[in-house]
């Protein structure tokens, strides 16, 4: 006895049209659900970056990234923190913000700064690592500032 298949009559055809599409509908609900609470966080930690830059960037950097009275060693240029993204090829360089930041060479210019962030931060055997949450939020919020 030989089986014969049987076209998919339109309303069938239909049902499983829209099983589908429910289907792949609700799936994009969560990846969109996903992505906004990325976003929130990620709002959440430039919101804390530019309440720490404005502690302890504004008063050498400006306010928002733009140049203050910080200058560059080598042509005493003004630091603009907004270009600072497409100063190192589009990317932003987190080993040379880290480098730029933390020190222990007492003539490094965020010497102090550093030397604040980690008193204000440190909680026991090693005060660094409070410090180094608040300049990855700040380096969050000068990523956030970022001319085009």
């Amino acid at each position: 006895m030989s089986q014969t298949k049987e076209p998919i009559s339109g309303g069938r055809a239909l049902a499983i049209r829209v099983t589908v599409l429910v289907a792949a509908l609700g799936a994009g609900w969560v990846v969109p659900n996903h992505v906004r609470a990325q976003d929130e966080v990620q709002k959440a930690r430039v919101e804390a970056g530019r309440v720490w830059y404005e502690k302890y960037c504004v008063p050498c950097h400006g306010p928002g990234g733009a140049p203050g009275k910080a200058v560059y060693r080598a042509n005493k240029q003004p630091v603009d923190l907004r270009s600072y993204v497409q100063r190192h090829g589009g990317t932003f360089p987190a080993g040379d913000w880290i480098a730029a930041v933390y020190s222990d060479n007492p003539a490094h210019t965020h010497r102090k700064v550093w030397e604040t962030l980690k008193r204000a931060q440190g909680v026991g055997e090693h005060p660094e690592f409070g410090a180094r949450g608040v300049v990855a939020v700040i380096a969050d919020y000068i990523i956030s500032v970022q001319t085009k």
